[in-house]
């Protein structure tokens, strides 16, 4: 991604001290202190590796309790930290069992959510789920037993739930980023690889996501690697498109309607350079560009320097994701022009071995409440 974010005329403008972690991990930022970094995080890479294989010995010889829902429980996880495109695919899941007549719930950690609060996920799922159950807690299975007692839920979509081996589920779902699939071959925090690739044995199906936002030939490359541990049958690929623009009221507005006009755009996203592309495609006349870390909680202060960027950029909206607008509503921010990009999965071919290991689960009826 380069250093402007600008894609027509107009002044190179940037908010605030670029993110450069991945800059790091990956290589690209250069200079004796980065080698430096990069040397004493490859030090610590075997003492997490040695930590993740001693924690799946556990589970694995069973030395570690597992525990069994009295429902059935569909997992979507990754390999990797950050964003992979993980929420559209639990929204298409929640859709599809919701359509063969399930009352579904969504478990999640809740991760850097406010004490007592809901984080960015759960409050972009209840704007577009307002209807399902959804439920933050560690510890899943104590909120897979409240969905169950409380809403009488039938199926559960365990949201990044790969590495939470202490709730079993029916179906494991990893999704891999096609834009950075393995975590720049190393593994947390030398890279971003939470568990070595083998650990997709442990997958049902995989789906390929972003696979529109790079060449074929690096989908099959990455299909090819994924096929060493799960059955080429059972791996999907997928696009994350965008759909319709959402103003802070609500209102829902067609993609062309904001086509070349003039924005600062910015996300608080495990992967920013996904919706920066993203935004490059629409072509959308970039003026300032400014990335968050990952779930980011925005304040006052933030929002009041995004207004002055919007003024000496001369730019008609600020543009940001649903999970970055949702959390923007309680700043009263309603008499800005913000447009928040709409996020939609679909997959490229029908995901065959997926629809096949769920229609298995879903007839297994006896085992619910």
């Amino acid at each position: 991604m380069p250093a402007s974010a600008n894609q027509s005329q107009g002044t190179d403008q940037h908010l605030g001290p670029a993110l450069d972690y991945h800059d790091l991990l990956s290589g690209r930022r250069r200079g004796v202190g980065a080698s430096i970094a990069r040397l004493l995080l490859s030090m610590a890479e075997p003492v997490y590796r040695c930590a993740v294989a001693l924690r799946n010995s556990a589970f694995d010889r069973k030395l570690r309790r597992t525990v069994t829902a009295p429902c059935h429980v569909v997992s979507v996880g990754n390999l990797t930290t950050g964003g992979t495109g993980k929420t559209p695919l639990v929204h298409w899941l929640v859709r599809y069992l919701v359509d063969q007549g399930h009352t579904v719930g969504v478990v999640s950690r809740g991760y850097r959510s406010l004490a007592g609060g809901a984080n960015d996920e759960a409050l972009e799922f209840a704007l577009a789920f307002p209807n399902v159950a959804y439920r933050q807690n560690p510890k899943r299975w104590l909120a897979v037993r409240d969905l169950v007692s409380q809403n009488g839920v039938t199926a559960i979509v365990l949201d990044d739930g790969f590495q939470h081996r202490q709730l079993a589920r029916d179906v494991d779902v990893v999704t891999i980023d096609a834009l950075e699939p393995w975590g720049y071959g190393h593994l947390l925090p030398r890279g971003l690889l939470r568990e070595p690739l083998s650990a997709l044995g442990r997958a049902d199906c995989a789906v390929i996501t972003r696979a529109n936002l790079c060449p074929p030939s690096r989908v099959d490359s990455i299909a090819s690697a994924i096929s060493r541990y799960v059955d080429r049958t059972r791996i999907a690929v997928a696009t994350v498109e965008p759909s319709v623009w959402m103003l802070p009221d609500g209102t829902q507005v067609p993609l062309p309607e904001l086509a070349g006009r003039n924005i600062v755009a910015f996300c608080g996203l495990g992967r920013p350079e996904a919706f920066y592309q993203t935004l490059v495609s629409l072509k959308m006349s970039l003026r300032a560009w400014r990335p968050f870390p990952d779930h980011h909680h925005y304040t006052t202060i933030d929002v009041e320097a995004l207004q002055r960027q919007l003024e000496v950029c001369k730019a008609d909206y600020l543009v940001c994701t649903v999970k970055d607008l949702v959390k923007l509503k309680f700043l009263a921010c309603n008499d800005l022009p913000i447009a928040a990009l709409q996020i939609g999965h679909r997959f490229i071919d029908t995901p065959v071995g997926l629809l096949d290991r769920l229609s298995r689960l879903l007839t297994k009826q006896a085992d619910c409440p």
